[in-house]
């Protein structure tokens, strides 16, 4: 059974959107315009843009995820992650830092091992549980052009170490 409790509407086009449930904020990515923040309760405020487009972050804002790095409330940064699919790239930034770009990056392809690079990624999701082969979790995103082989779209995962060695 679920009802109803909160309606909000963004400016245009919203896409993907992440909730941080220990801070009950709900992050959004507005496509043409960047991303909005409101509070995540049925009473909250009415959302607010925190991050405008830019050279980093290109329309079309797709995908956001948190990554939470640091084992313990003290030491714990939560690290807001974007895809900017109109440049085919991702930007990182600092929740705990009024919202700071802390690195951008694009996938590139690894010919030795035959996996092309990423294109036209509508959502990601990532996690800081570390898995096998992956101390510090992972950053998974979709490919919408797969190009080794050309075939339909996929997924690809990324080492979060490989991620962890563009931040600050």
């Amino acid at each position: 059974d679920a009802r109803l409790v909160r309606e909000f509407r963004l400016p245009s086009q919203p896409e993907g959107c992440v909730a941080d449930a220990e801070h009950g904020r709900l992050y959004m990515g507005e496509e043409a315009a960047g991303i909005w923040e409101t509070a995540a309760e049925p009473d909250g405020a009415p959302p607010h843009k925190i991050i405008s487009l830019s050279d980093v972050l290109v329309a079309d804002v797709e995908g956001v995820g948190i990554y939470r790095r640091g084992a313990d409330e003290a030491s714990a940064r939560r690290l807001l992650v974007v895809s900017s699919q109109g440049s085919n790239s991702y930007a990182i930034y600092d929740l705990d830092d009024e919202y700071r770009l802390a690195a951008a990056f694009s996938i590139a392809a690894d010919l030795a091992v035959g996996i092309d690079g990423v294109s036209e990624t509508d959502g990601l999701a990532v996690s800081a549980t570390a898995l096998p082969r992956y101390p510090l979790g992972v950053l998974v995103v979709q490919d919408g052009r797969n190009r080794m082989p050309d075939a339909p779209q996929n997924f690809k995962i990324v080492d979060w170490r490989a991620i962890e060695a563009l931040l600050p």
